[in-house]
């Protein structure tokens, strides 16, 4: 046969001896007030029971004399009931112990909403009572907490089973801040794209999604994301990052530094006093850390010991400490002859004379 259903909370006497092979499933429950019995013929002398899927359905059940037959294991023959003696190859659970709701678990975020049911073991229920004030066989429960039913079959005769469901935590993420150079000497307004810090928050990016926002409040409910890029002053945006796999997110703050920039002092116009090895240090400037370059655009820095060209322009920067390199500074020189005689040659001429 394909399956056998017994009816519930009946009386089941199966032929001693004889093999009742089932193909696919094997139903029989009973209630906690009136439990199904199943037993063999001649008392000693066992009949067997045999699913050929392993697929047994029994509780609140009473076995005597039954032998689970077939390849299916121990583990796998299953009874919620009683042992009341000459079975074998049965594994038996008393009602008190076993978890109908399931045991306790740690669901994904994105496995909320979760279904809660009493179906496998309602059967002649009278009533039911979810511990939400639910009078339904299923619940939905939208997160973590404890939920329970009770299930009454009878005058005073009920059952009540528990569950505690989890959360996956949200991922840890990394204090994260950007910093971008000031779009002008003397400035306070930088550009940023925020995405640059993904991987500062996490390991992975890859396995995260990230959204921003202007406010707390907006990245924890996910509403009014804001643009990737920024141009402005400093200030802190709040980023909303979710794991794929389990659809948990975490929120945390983005610092946004706008780095300064201060020109060096120099005279944009200097008179040189001409040697063979007038170069670029001997230009008059103040500043920190000075590059120059040969023109407004060019990448390639100078060397100190450039020997200058007369009315050629040059172009100078400072980089501050903690700041950045500034804009560059145009200086213009020309050179001119400072040569003097020697005072002690125009005494040996005097003495000559």
């Amino acid at each position: 046969m394909s399956n056998l259903n017994f009816p519930t909370s009946s009386n089941n006497s199966l032929s001693s001896g004889n093999t009742f092979t089932v193909t696919n499933k094997l139903k029989a429950n009973g209630t906690p007030c009136n439990p199904i019995r199943i037993f063999a013929s001649n008392s000693g002398v066992p009949a067997i029971l045999t699913s050929t899927l392993c697929n047994f359905d029994i509780k609140f059940a009473r076995l005597t004399d039954i032998t689970a037959g077939g390849t299916c294991t121990v583990a796998q023959n299953k009874v919620v009931g009683d042992d009341a003696g000459g079975n074998s190859n049965w594994t038996f659970a008393t009602i008190a112990a076993f978890e109908y709701l399931g045991a306790d678990k740690v669901l994904k975020c994105n496995e909320y909403p979760y279904v809660l049911s009493s179906a496998s073991f309602n059967q002649d229920a009278t009533s039911i009572l979810w511990s939400n004030g639910a009078t339904t066989p299923d619940i939905t429960v939208t997160g973590p907490g404890t939920y329970s039913v009770t299930v009454t079959y009878g005058t005073g005769c009920n059952l009540t089973d528990a569950i505690t469901l989890g959360l996956t935590p949200g991922p840890v993420l990394n204090t994260a801040s950007l910093s971008s150079c000031a779009n002008t000497s003397g400035g306070n307004s930088g550009n940023f794209t925020f995405t640059d810090a993904n991987a500062i928050l996490v390991a992975t990016p890859a396995n995260y999604t990230f959204t921003y926002y202007a406010s707390t409040a907006d990245a924890v409910a996910g509403i009014n994301p804001i643009a990737n890029t920024y141009s402005g002053i400093g200030k802190t945006v709040h980023v909303r990052v979710v794991e794929t796999a389990t659809g948990c997110f975490s929120t945390s703050e983005v610092v946004l530094t706008v780095k300064s920039k201060v020109n060096p002092v120099a005279a944009t116009n200097q008179r040189i006093c001409v040697t063979m090895y007038t170069t670029l240090a001997s230009i008059t400037i103040s500043g920190t850390d000075i590059k120059w370059y040969a023109d407004a655009v060019s990448s390639a820095v100078l060397p100190n010991t450039t020997v200058l060209v007369n009315g050629a322009t040059y172009y100078a920067t400072q980089t501050v400490a903690g700041g950045c390199e500034s804009n560059r500074v145009p200086v213009t020189v020309t050179f001119e002859s400072c040569s003097m005689a020697n005072p002690a040659l125009r005494s040996r001429s005097s003495r000559q004379n």
